[in-house]
């Protein structure tokens, strides 16, 4: 390789490694800011409630956001635009519409959620909030009609218990809830 060719690598490399550093990228960030997501909540309660009885009057297996999160492809769903919800069939979207909700507006537009998303297991209902994350992290509230904690990931999985709340740990999983009041809880994710 010729020295011009290993001087430009060398600039590049120094190029991103010191972008990073005046920015504050890193390659796997995870550091959810747990009171503020929390306190967050209580100061939109009445918003969070409301909108956890009108998405699960939605559907199970539902997601809800808005188009200026996350955009919706022309191929997809012609039409789409401003808050909108997806019904989901084993993972795969199946229909989008349009929806109108004061209370999911606010949450998606003002009160720190990025998305919401509804699914059932059995009698039990899950209102998820996802309040921030990308790839492997994911962190917000969610809203148990049983009032139990649950592994979002699978509800079945059992969750072990330690003073400050309750966790899953597995070779590629790590999972943290615990309860702010009744039906709602606080969460962090890592795959």
């Amino acid at each position: 390789m010729s020295k011009k060719k290993i001087l430009i690598s060398v600039l590049l490399a120094l190029f991103v490694v010191s972008g990073c550093f005046l920015s504050g990228c890193s390659f796997e960030e995870f550091s959810p800011d747990r009171e503020k997501i929390i306190s967050n909540f209580k100061e939109n309660r009445l918003s969070f409630i409301s909108a956890a009885k009108s998405a699960s009057q939605l559907g199970n297996d539902i997601y809800i956001t808005t188009s200026e999160k996350f955009p919706v492809g022309e191929d997809k769903a012609k039409g789409i635009s401003g808050l909108y919800c997806v019904t989901m069939s084993e993972g795969n979207p199946t229909r989008y519409e349009n929806i109108s909700d004061e209370a999911i507006e606010i949450l998606l537009t003002s009160g720190g959620v990025d998305s919401i998303a509804v699914s059932a297991d059995g009698d039990r209902t899950i209102c998820e909030f996802n309040c921030g994350g990308s790839g492997r992290y994911y962190f917000g509230i969610y809203y148990s009609s049983t009032n139990a904690p649950v592994f979002l990931g699978n509800m079945k999985l059992e969750l072990r218990e330690k003073e400050d709340g309750y966790y899953y740990k597995s070779s590629d999983v790590s999972y943290y809830t615990s309860q702010i009041e009744d039906g709602y809880f606080y969460f962090e994710a890592v795959y």
